[in-house]
């Protein structure tokens, strides 16, 4: 998609209409045996497997220059007692593109989004992009960009009001078991138990002025941050979830996070189009497991 400018495969579309489909179907885990039978319903589906396949075939014929992500799905190095399966490969595969893709290019388009409502936080972090890689010198040192305080105080923000998965990721008791006790709460085996992630983020208990968009909120020493009736209780802060469960994928959507926004910012004036109002697109936005939206438009002109 990069080299070429648009998405020759068809991949972005199955990808769309996959996810609505499996955020549905998921809760019932044997209607995926009949999907298929059904027209309409398991075309983008098997679609996007047969593309995702095709890519992950292709990359197991190239072997490995570097350590990438399918040099380890693959076992190249032969850690593992027994190679995983080609099915495994193809279904860590799918999963890897769909994580690595589409949660990623949601929170750019939710930041840039904030930045056009407020224009004012634009400047002040274009202020420090050129600070930081005067004289428009390539921002590609992703260390300076981890010191940079405003960069990544837009992107958690961007982060905690919508987080690319809104309903954070089910976990199930086990069947079979006694089931298990949280708290004051008796969850019974096979019952399924969701932490809310945007629930909890919009929470006013555990953050001030939940809803709107505050980067400040980020930075200690700014006079919001600072001030004594403000909360911001940074636990409650979990777009990647945590533990062995949590996102494999954090560190690379962080740093690819701050390029992209760091390579726009520096190099383009952006505005809003015509008929842009203030809270639409957000409106628009919905929950499939993941995050859906609609185009976001803006005026770019080269700096």
């Amino acid at each position: 998609m990069i080299a070429t400018g648009s998405d020759e495969t068809g991949i972005w579309e199955c990808l769309e209409a996959m996810t609505i489909q499996t955020s549905i179907l998921a809760h019932i885990p044997w209607s995926f045996t009949y999907q298929r039978l059904v027209p309409g319903i398991g075309g983008p589906r098997e679609k996007f497997l047969k593309i995702a396949k095709g890519y992950v075939a292709a990359r197991i014929q190239r072997g490995s220059v570097t350590k990438d992500l399918f040099y380890h799905l693959t076992d190249e190095e032969g850690l593992e007692p027994t190679k995983p399966t080609m099915p495994t490969v193809f279904s860590d595969g799918g999963v890897a593109i769909v994580a690595g893709s589409d949660t990623t290019s949601t929170t750019l388009s939710v930041l840039w989004y904030f930045l056009l409502v407020h224009p004012e936080y634009f400047q002040r972090l274009r202020t420090e992009i050129d600070q930081f890689f005067p004289d428009r010198a390539d921002p590609i040192d992703f260390t300076k960009m981890v010191e940079m305080p405003f960069l990544n105080a837009c992107i958690n923000e961007a982060l905690r009001l919508v987080p690319p998965v809104l309903d954070g990721s089910p976990r199930c008791s086990p069947e079979g078991s006694q089931g298990s006790t949280i708290g004051p709460y008796y969850v019974p085996p096979g019952q399924q138990v969701i932490t809310h992630f945007y629930s909890i983020h919009h929470n006013p208990a555990y953050f001030t002025d939940p809803d709107a968009f505050v980067p400040d909120r980020w930075l200690p020493s700014s006079a919001f941050a600072s001030a004594p009736s403000v909360k911001h209780n940074v636990t409650a802060f979990n777009p990647f979830s945590y533990g062995p469960m949590g996102c494999v994928g954090k560190n690379l959507a962080m740093v690819q996070l701050r390029a992209v926004t760091c390579a726009l910012a520096q190099k383009f004036d952006m505005g809003r189009p015509e008929g842009f109002k203030v809270g639409e697109w957000e409106r628009g936005l919905g929950d499939a497991y993941v995050v859906t939206r609609t185009p976001l438009m803006m005026k770019l002109q080269a700096r």
